[in-house]
């Protein structure tokens, strides 16, 4: 009899284990499912014509960004905790020539948090986004070593998104 209940366990335990078998499988097909309706969405693409006589006006006016935009983005950087200096240059304001496209000077910031900000916003913007990180301890000393990188970013165009350290010379 003792072998009898322990052939029935057994029995009973193997189909169990082929129902959750079936179970994931169904799941992995609806995923599947859902992955290929997302990947089949139409999209329009538009081409602007670099040989027309408004294609600068053009380009500055899509390019440009609202002040809600700039205030989302600005709220954006901020929420990485502990930053004292964002600026935004190169992409951001349309220079190509430029060695970092934002700068963010803190000492708590999450970077986590920064590579999916920094990976959302290259989708947005179609370019990939370069970026550098330092604390503040490094920035002054960078600054006061009037360093190329750190002039050449601060000397010419950008934003200032967030500025809690001051003035920006040479101390």
């Amino acid at each position: 009899m003792a072998k009898r209940k322990k052939v029935k366990k057994k029995k009973k335990k193997a189909k169990q284990h082929v129902k959750k078998r079936v179970k994931k499988k169904k799941k992995t097909k609806r995923r599947a499912k859902k992955r290929k309706k997302k990947a089949l969405k139409p999209r329009t693409f538009y081409t602007l014509n670099t040989g027309c006589e408004f294609y600068d006006e053009l380009k500055t006016l899509l390019l440009k960004i609202t002040p809600k935009e700039y205030e989302k983005f600005t709220q954006r950087v901020a929420a990485l905790g502990g930053v004292r200096l964002a600026v935004a240059a190169g992409v951001f304001i349309d220079r190509l020539h430029s060695p970092a496209d934002l700068l963010i000077v803190g000492k708590r910031v999450d970077h986590i948090k920064l590579s999916t900000l920094m990976r959302t916003l290259g989708i947005e913007l179609g370019k990939e986004i370069n970026y550098s990180v330092m604390t503040e301890e490094e920035f002054r000393y960078r600054r006061n070593m009037y360093d190329k990188f750190l002039r050449v970013l601060l000397e010419s165009p950008h934003i200032k998104l967030v500025n809690k350290i001051g003035y920006l010379g040479r101390e």
